[in-house]
C-alpha cells in the first residue's frame, strides 16, 4: 500500500466525490462529512443494519494485537451512541482470534453477530445475541453466545437472517481440511438448534468436489435463497441455492435446487445477494481471469434461469482497471435500480472504496457520480467497502479505510438522488 502526503490525499477525496448534493456524493449531514470511523486500533467492518429506531450497527473484528469481536452502533445523523457498550463501541474477546462476520437486528431490539472463533487447531461457528444496551443476552444459550458442531475441524459462520418468526437462520461453511461444504443452522428465540430444520436444526450441502461457502442469505416468504461459490471444474463459480423452511432444496430452482454461473475463465466468487420484489436474484462478486478480476453481476430469473433482460445474457461485468478488483456487497434502491459497493483501483493506485448504481437492464447509472460509479478515498490509503444497505432514501456503506498505516473500521452515508 502506498501512503500519499496530505496535500495529495485532499486532492484525491475531492477528485473522487462527485458534486455536493447530487446522486452518489457523501451525505455531510452525517457526522458533518459523510464519514465516521471507530476503533481507532485497529479495526475492519464486515457488516452493517438499521434497528427499530434508525441506528445504525455495524459488526467486524479488530486488527492489531488482538483479533476480537468488534461492534459499533451509530446514532442516525452519524456520531457513536452512547448508550450502547462502551462510548458506542464494544469489542468481544472469545478467547481467540474471534471475528464477526455479520450482524441482524430483532425486532424486539436485540443484535445478532455470527463468525468465527480461529485457533490453530480448529474454527468453531458462534452466534452472540445482545441485548439493546450491548450486554450479552442471557436467555440466548445462558450466556449469550451459542457454538455449534458439525462435527468438522474447521466451521465458519459468515451470515445471519432473522426470518419474519424470530428464528434465526445462519449461513456458512464446514470442512475437514479438503471437501468444504455449504452448512446452515437455524436457532429458536433461546438459543437452540430448531429440530424442524434439517432434522436437527442443521443442514450441509456438498455442492463440488472441493472449496464452497455461503456468502449471503436472504428470506422470502416462500423460501430461503442462499448465494456464495462452489467449484465446477475445481475452479470456484457463483452459486445459489433456494431452500423450503424445512431445510429441503426446490428442486424446481435451477438443477435440483442450485444454480451454477460460469462468468469467465478464472475463479468466479460470489459475495452478495439481492432479491427483487418480483422474485429475481441479484448475485455480486468478482471475475477473474488474465491477471485481473473485475466486478460481477449476475441476475436470474425466479426459477433460477440466466435473465437475458439484463446485460444480454444475465450477466454484467464492470471494471475500474485492469487489476484485482471486487465486488462484496449488493442491494435494491425502491426504484428497482441496483447498488454494488466493493473495492476498485483509484486514479492514484490505491484501492478505493466503491459504490457503482447499475439500471434494471444492467448498464450504469450515469445519473450517479456522473458515470455511475463512485470513488472513496478518505485519507489517501488504501480502502475497500464490505457491506451495503439502504435506509430513509441514503446508501450506508461500511468497510475499512487505512489512516496512518492503520486499519479503521468506517462507515459512509451517501445520497440517493
Amino acid at each position: 500500500m502506498r501512503r500519499l502526503p496530505p496535500v495529495a490525499a485532499l486532492l484525491l477525496v475531492v477528485l473522487a466525490r462527485p458534486a455536493a448534493a447530487a446522486p452518489g456524493a457523501l451525505d455531510r449531514s452525517f457526522s458533518g462529512n459523510g464519514i465516521q470511523t471507530m476503533f481507532v486500533g485497529g479495526a475492519t467492518a464486515q457488516a452493517v443494519a438499521v434497528d427499530a429506531q434508525d441506528r445504525i450497527l455495524v459488526a467486524g473484528y479488530t486488527i492489531g494485537t488482538r483479533t476480537d469481536v468488534a461492534i459499533a452502533r451509530l446514532r442516525p445523523d452519524g456520531p457513536l451512541d452512547g448508550t450502547f457498550g462502551r462510548n458506542g463501541s464494544l469489542r468481544i474477546d472469545l478467547g481467540a482470534s474471534d471475528r464477526g462476520m455479520d450482524v441482524a437486528a430483532t425486532r424486539d431490539g436485540k443484535i445478532v453477530v455470527v463468525g468465527e472463533r480461529v485457533t490453530q487447531q480448529q474454527t468453531t461457528w458462534f452466534v452472540i445475541r445482545l441485548r439493546s444496551d450491548g450486554t450479552r443476552d442471557t436467555s440466548f444459550g445462558g450466556d449469550g453466545i451459542v457454538v455449534t458442531d458439525f462435527g468438522r475441524r474447521f466451521e465458519h459462520a459468515t451470515t445471519v437472517a432473522i426470518q419474519s418468526n424470530g428464528k434465526i437462520l445462519v449461513g456458512g461453511s464446514v470442512t475437514d481440511g479438503a471437501n468444504e461444504s455449504w452448512a446452515f443452522a437455524r436457532y429458536l428465540s433461546g438459543g437452540a438448534l430448531d429440530a424442524s430444520f434439517g432434522g436437527d436444526g442443521r443442514v450441509t450441502m456438498s455442492l463440488s468436489i472441493s472449496g464452497e461457502r455461503v456468502q449471503d442469505l436472504v428470506v422470502r416468504s416462500k423460501g430461503i435463497l442462499a448465494a456464495g461459490y462452489a467449484e465446477s471444474g475445481f475452479v470456484p463459480r457463483f452459486a445459489i441455492a433456494k431452500l423450503r423452511f424445512d431445510g429441503r432444496r426446490f428442486a424446481a430452482f435451477g438443477t435440483n435446487g442450485v444454480k451454477i454461473v460460469d462468468l469467465g475463465p478464472g475463479a468466479d466468487l460470489a459475495f452478495g445477494l439481492a432479491v427483487q420484489t418480483d422474485g429475481r436474484p441479484v448475485l455480486a462478486g468478482y471475475a477473474s481471469g488474465g491477471g485481473r478480476a473485475d466486478w460481477g453481476v449476475v441476475r436470474l430469473h425466479p426459477g433460477g434461469g440466466l435473465d437475458g433482460g439484463f446485460g444480454g445474457n444475465g450477466v454484467v461485468t464492470t471494471a475500474f482497471t485492469p487489476a484485482y478488483e471486487l465486488a462484496a456487497s449488493v442491494v435494491l434502491q425502491g426504484d428497482g435500480r441496483i447498488l454494488v459497493v466493493g473495492r476498485a483501483r483509484g486514479p492514484s493506485g490505491t484501492d478505493d472504496l466503491a459504490v457503482v448504481r447499475y439500471r434494471t437492464d444492467g448498464g450504469l447509472n450515469r445519473s450517479f457520480s456522473g458515470d455511475g460509479k463512485g470513488l472513496f478515498n478518505p485519507f489517501g490509503e488504501d480502502d475497500e467497502a464490505t457491506d451495503v444497505i439502504v435506509h430513509d432514501g441514503r446508501i450506508i456503506v461500511v468497510g475499512l479505510t487505512m489512516q496512518n498505516l492503520v486499519p479503521r473500521m468506517v462507515v459512509l452515508r451517501i445520497r440517493t438522488r
